[in-house]
């Protein structure tokens, strides 16, 4: 996991690609295309995520961070795993001190989890605030045609 998360990191904002992520939520029903070349910032709580200038790619210095592995400020965060599913229950109440850190909870809010390719069409996360768009892709070039094509998902 920390190795996948590290190359994803890596790639992610090292490249000039754009990544397609698919909706994991039913309400969103349209994926969304980003670039994550970025300047990179290591941030080390989750009050520093307010002082983030806009379009930065910040990346906590610590491993055990709450709920995100990364975050770009206005409204993105990427939570990077290689498991079938992800998420706690108890996290539920967590996900608006990050939000109000952004900036507030908005409807255009989004959550984008980096799986790998073998995961597509089996992944699914819980613990998320319903109204917390939800999206998943991956870094690796193979796989994002298949997010282009699409599979089915349930609902985060």
């Amino acid at each position: 996991g920390l190795m996948f998360e590290a190359l994803g990191h890596m790639k992610l904002t090292q490249t000039i690609k754009e990544y397609t992520a698919k909706p994991l939520n039913r309400v969103v029903k349209k994926g969304i295309t980003l670039t994550f070349n970025l300047p990179k910032v290591l941030i080390r709580s989750v009050d520093d995520i307010a002082t983030l200038v806009e379009g930065h790619y910040a990346i906590p210095i610590f491993g055990n961070f709450m709920l995100a592995d990364a975050v770009v400020k206005p409204n993105i965060m990427l939570q990077f795993t290689v498991s079938l599913q992800h998420g706690n229950t108890s996290d539920l109440g967590k996900w608006g001190n990050i939000r109000a850190n952004l900036g507030g909870m908005r409807e255009n809010d989004k959550l984008i989890f980096v799986i790998p390719p073998g995961n597509f069409g089996r992944f699914s996360c819980f613990g998320v605030p319903t109204d917390l768009n939800c999206y998943y892709m991956t870094w690796e070039d193979a796989a994002n045609e298949t997010v282009l094509t699409g599979t089915k998902r349930t609902r985060c």
